[in-house]
């Protein structure tokens, strides 16, 4: 029974880390089209849709805050326009990695 357990935390720490990438890979777009570097429509779309799918899944706090990201990130494609918002997010991202690394 033990080792089923260890399993599923094992399961349960690569999901994280899983999430953890994709989320680093949204950030990446996003700082690219903020710098104005290169605007990666179809990476920030997507990275859009992941986050705001995650919202909706999950519908914990964190995951919502990552929709409200999702949400700007999509402004970002349709506007294109770079706001204050992209450094709270770049906090937010900072932030979930770090506690993540701390896991």
């Amino acid at each position: 029974m033990k080792e089923l357990t260890q399993g599923r935390v094992l399961n349960f720490k690569m999901l994280v880390w899983i999430l953890m990438g994709l989320d680093l890979i949204a950030l990446f777009a996003l700082t690219l089209a903020q710098l104005n570097v290169v605007f990666l429509t179809q990476l920030l779309v997507m990275s859009a849709g992941y986050l705001i799918l995650k919202g909706l899944l999950f519908r914990d706090i964190m995951s919502i805050l990552d929709s409200v990201i999702g949400v700007y990130i999509l402004f970002v494609v349709l506007f294109h326009f770079s706001s204050f918002f992209y450094y709270i997010a770049l906090g937010w991202f900072l932030y979930k990695l770090l506690f993540t690394f701390i896991q």
